[in-house]
């Protein structure tokens, strides 16, 4: 496994480090990997699906790992709404939203049911072995699982991403239950709740 081994600094200056390597590799190597990576989160999904499991992706925007899975009114994806995030299955379009992001319009989807069964997969800068993401610091992913019990959380990187050594975890950061790469699917050493 080609997992990063340096996981020193603040936060801030590991953002930046993780952007950088993880420019990088898209530039070269993502064309090349993603087909790998979509079989990985399929694979997932279909490890874990039971009768009623929604299952929660995102579309990447140009900087994140990029991945695909279709058809996609089968899966439910998220919509910024304040500081929070809802998610939906479309029926419809997708709108850009804040920051850029494509969003399923709520007047054009289904929403999430919150008391079942989910699989939300997740965008992420880095994640470590133990299960602590590192995300772009508003907090939205760990809003929603702080206040979602009943979601499996997977984050989705590429291999350089993923860090032996620990990443600092503040009270509030949400670990990960999953880390799906173009090589591997991990189960983590998620804390305890």
């Amino acid at each position: 496994m080609d997992i990063v081994g340096h996981a020193a600094g603040d936060k801030p200056s590991l953002r930046s480090q993780f952007k950088k390597v993880r420019a990088e590799f898209t530039a070269h190597f993502a064309h090349v990997v993603r087909a790998d990576l979509e079989t990985h989160i399929q694979r997932l999904i279909g490890d874990l699906d039971e009768d009623g499991l929604q299952v929660c992706l995102y579309r990447p925007m140009p900087d994140e790992t990029q991945f695909a899975l279709t058809p996609e009114r089968r899966f439910f994806y998220p919509r910024l709404d304040g500081d929070n995030l809802r998610f939906y299955r479309p029926r419809g379009p997708f709108k850009t939203g804040a920051f850029g992001i494509e969003e399923p319009d709520p007047a054009h989807a289904d929403p999430l049911d919150l008391d079942k069964p989910m699989l939300v997969f997740c965008p992420a800068l880095a994640v470590d072995t133990r299960g602590t993401r590192l995300g772009m610091g508003k907090g939205f992913y760990d809003r929603f699982f702080s206040a979602t019990r009943l979601a499996q959380r997977a984050a989705v990187v590429y291999q350089v991403q993923v860090s032996t050594a620990r990443l600092n975890a503040d009270t509030w950061d949400q670990p990960m239950d999953w880390i799906v790469t173009e090589k591997m699917i991990l189960r983590t050493l998620r804390r305890s709740n």
